[in-house]
């Protein structure tokens, strides 16, 4: 009993197999009946509602199957699994289709039209993938291509600087707008200076 449950009035015959997640509930005035050698498949779910559930003898109702209000399960019935039964009985060794829907029909749904289906004109269209590419081969052809830029001078491919004349003068000066840079090495008569006394010796 531990596992599957029950609720309010539920009868289950001795020699009925009820697999494990099973659920019996029965409302107020309301009943389910087990009968013998009954097979009730894991995750199964009776609920009486407005009279009384009875599955006869030697069913067997797959895993899954869901049972609501008040009906009567034929004898040696068969019901595939993920069956839904709402207020229908089913006849004496009668063979439920998997994943069947049983009852009223005042719970049909009407069936929709997408609207797609309605206005075919109405769908994207999709590019084809070669006059897209022409398309961005055109665009890119008729736009003009940046003038290629002049790399900067490097530093280190400076043209030493000619050495000053007499012809050099501050009017010359002032026409160019900056005067002429001078090569200055430092150190040298440092170097001049160490060089002599390592050798002196």
């Amino acid at each position: 009993m531990t596992h599957y449950c029950t609720s309010g009035d539920v009868s289950i015959a001795p020699d009925a197999v009820i697999a494990a997640g099973s659920v019996l509930k029965a409302d107020s005035d309301c009943a389910i009946v087990i009968g013998a050698g009954v097979c009730l498949g894991l995750g199964s779910v009776l609920h009486a509602n407005d009279g009384t559930i009875t599955v006869e003898a030697g069913a067997s109702l797959g895993a899954g199957t869901v049972i609501v209000g008040h009906c009567r399960i034929g004898a040696q019935a068969c019901i595939g699994t993920s069956t839904t039964i709402y207020n229908v009985s089913v006849a004496p060794g009668q063979l439920v289709p998997p994943a069947s829907l049983l009852g009223s029909m005042g719970r049909s749904v009407e069936a929709t039209t997408f609207a797609s289906e309605q206005q075919p004109d109405a769908a994207p269209k999709i590019e084809n993938v070669g006059a897209a590419t022409d398309k961005r081969n055109s665009a890119e052809a008729s736009t003009p291509k940046a003038a290629k830029m002049e790399p900067e001078p490097s530093p280190w491919d400076e043209v030493e600087p000619e050495t000053p004349t007499a012809s050099s003068s501050p009017s010359s000066t002032a026409a160019t707008g900056k005067p002429r840079s001078k090569t200055v090495v430092y150190g040298k008569a440092q170097f001049e200076q160490m060089r002599g006394e390592m050798f002196s010796h």
